[in-house]
């Protein structure tokens, strides 16, 4: 099977549903004991010598869903980079590139100017640990991708 094949895409599907798929696989790692969004970490109990790029930055949103659509498979570990671009690709094209940016860019000051210029959030809510946060937590992702998910 080619990588890429690995990894379901769909262009087509509805912003609210990708961000409540968002949720889903990020409450089910960190019901794993895995706070931070640390790849690394969350992939060790897999025993791969063959570590893939692991930046340890809200990109990891999109490298846990790359494990969850690939089954958190040795494989996918070692393929995380094209699955978390596949995915990093679904959300700019779904959510635009604003909303997208604001969601896993690696730079917090990124995320946060995404999410200035989706125009959809008011001062305080542009305060969130998700956007000003070099390392966001588990849960800040978590509670971030709640609030834009009600503004969808």
């Amino acid at each position: 099977m080619n990588v890429e094949q690995e990894f379901t895409i769909d262009f087509k599907r509805k912003p609210a549903a990708l961000v409540d798929q968002l949720i889903e696989t990020l409450v089910k790692a960190n019901e794993t004991g895995y706070s931070e969004l640390e790849m690394g970490a969350y992939v060790a109990h897999l025993k791969s010598d063959d570590r893939p790029h692991l930046c340890g930055t809200a990109a990891c949103v999109c490298g846990y869903e790359a494990m969850e659509r690939a089954g958190d498979s040795l494989n996918a570990m070692q393929n995380i980079d094209i699955g978390g671009a596949a995915v990093a690709e679904e959300l700019l094209e779904v959510m635009g590139f604003e909303l997208g940016t604001s969601i896993y860019d690696s730079h917090h000051m990124s995320r946060k100017q995404g999410a200035i210029c989706s125009c959809r959030f008011s001062d305080e809510e542009l305060l969130h640990p998700h956007l000003t946060r070099a390392k966001p937590s588990m849960e800040d992702a978590i509670s971030y991708l709640e609030l834009v998910r009600s503004k969808l």
